[in-house]
């Protein structure tokens, strides 16, 4: 008797007890334990919602109030266990911000070792209003273990503990939205669907991936200097993480090429190499355009740098890349020569520099769209031709030897397809629609 009441008290103990949070993260449950660990001025605690309306009616949210503190005043939540990042990558959180603009900053690391953390940061576009914030974890490191959560909202600023420094946040989830597109990689053509072309303009500048003034098979960057735009203002090409792999700059290679479409000759053209996420271990060197609303090669020597700059340090990682058109001019001074072209950056000097234009070829395909079969003809010899899915999937693979060939497109469905012609000259990717 003593036996059976001592474990129905146990059970009853037991199952009082609150569990430690998984994700997604609602804060509905009663029974686990959304217990924030706050710091340096943040304040969080899980409360009625008192903004139920929009995208988000759920009965229970958590609020932050950023008070008198440090500029990083934030809290924190440790999960039950760690979280998996194999499949899943996208993290997703509901914001009701006091104004436009308030920043968020996502962090998970390991509870056991700080120095182990992912975090990026989301500004909000509405004020007084339920959104969803969108962070991109492709590039968390795998090998590390995540099992806490950190928020710190407007990074940088010291709140105050009023209205203007109180957040609601609410259903933090961690989801698989691939296929994710493959990390950046040398040479750069923009013509891959597999692969993230994300670019980061700083100090004014303007970039984004169009198709190709000169040849509407090919897709190229595109780099404006507006009015508005700094000396120094330019284009990180990829994410701030970097290439997926280290530019292999030696003692006896140390060339980088890009071709470029410039309004004007005699336009300067800087091109920064760095170690990603440490910008004190970079080197720059430049050069100045030499024709006008041509494509032209150019090529950079790192071992040549830009004056008031750091020399090349073999010692360094570099795994990171800058352009910056009409460098030294701010904006007001370029004036009307302010739109650039640029594709195909390529490590080796411009005589390496694979990727060349259709018309630079003398190529032309018929019919386009097809329903069949396209011949291809070209001023070069021909060497191979692939063709690729949207999802840069092979679907054929052929060979030539002349300076024509018929690729066969029966049995394949209607659609966007990319074929990558090989020539003894050099290689381009051209767009052919199936019907």
């Amino acid at each position: 008797m003593k036996a059976i009441t001592l474990l129905a008290l146990m059970t009853i103990t037991l199952t009082g007890f609150s569990q430690a949070p998984t994700l997604p993260l609602d804060f509905e449950s009663t029974s686990v334990s959304y217990l924030f660990e706050d710091f340096s001025g943040g304040a969080t605690t899980v409360i009625p919602n008192p903004q139920s309306s929009g995208i988000n009616t759920s009965a229970t949210v958590a609020q932050m109030v950023k008070g008198v503190g440090d500029p990083w005043g934030g809290s924190f939540i440790d999960l039950s266990s760690a979280m998996d990042f194999t499949e899943a990558k996208t993290f997703r959180m509901k914001i009701y911000a006091p104004r436009v603009g308030a920043r968020v900053l996502l962090k998970v690391e390991d509870s056991n070792n700080g120095a182990n953390f992912f975090e990026l940061e989301q500004a909000g576009t509405l004020a007084n209003a339920w959104q969803e914030l969108v962070f991109d974890f492709r590039y968390i490191d795998l090998v590390k273990s995540y099992d806490r959560v950190v928020l710190i909202f407007d990074l940088g600023v010291v709140g105050d503990g009023s209205a203007n420094f109180t957040f609601l946040f609410d259903d933090i989830q961690l989801l698989n939205e691939g296929p994710y597109p493959s990390q950046l990689d040398l040479p750069v053509t923009f013509d891959d669907p597999t692969v993230d072309y994300t670019m980061i303009d700083f100090e004014g500048g303007y970039s984004e991936i169009v198709t190709d003034p000169t040849d509407g098979g090919n897709t190229v960057a595109k780099s404006v200097k507006k009015p508005t735009s700094g000396s120094s203002a330019g284009t990180t090409v990829g994410t701030n993480y970097g290439f997926a792999t280290a530019i292999p700059i030696t003692a006896t290679a140390t060339k980088m090429s890009v071709r470029v479409y410039s309004p004007k000759a005699g336009i300067p053209v800087r091109l920064k190499i760095e170690t990603a996420g440490d910008p004190t271990r970079s080197v720059e060197t430049q050069v100045n355009t030499t024709l006008a609303n041509q494509w032209e090669g150019l090529e950079f020597d790192f071992m040549n740098e830009a004056t008031g700059t750091a020399a090349l340090n073999l010692s360094y990682i570099f795994n990171k890349a800058s352009i910056f058109f009409h460098f030294g001019t701010d904006g007001n001074g370029v004036g009307a020569d302010s739109v650039f072209y640029w594709d195909d950056l390529t490590f080796g000097d411009k005589n390496t520099l694979g990727m060349v234009t259709a018309a630079e070829l003398g190529l032309t395909f018929f019919p386009n769209p097809a329903t069949e079969r396209v011949t291809f003809q070209s001023a070069e010899r021909l060497q191979t031709i692939q063709l690729l899915n949207q999802l840069g999937q092979e679907m054929k693979m052929s060979t030539a030897s002349g300076y024509e060939m018929v690729l066969d497109l029966s049995g394949l469905p209607a659609g966007l397809y990319l074929a990558k012609v090989w020539t003894d000259k050099g290689s381009t990717t051209v767009r052919i629609v199936k019907e």
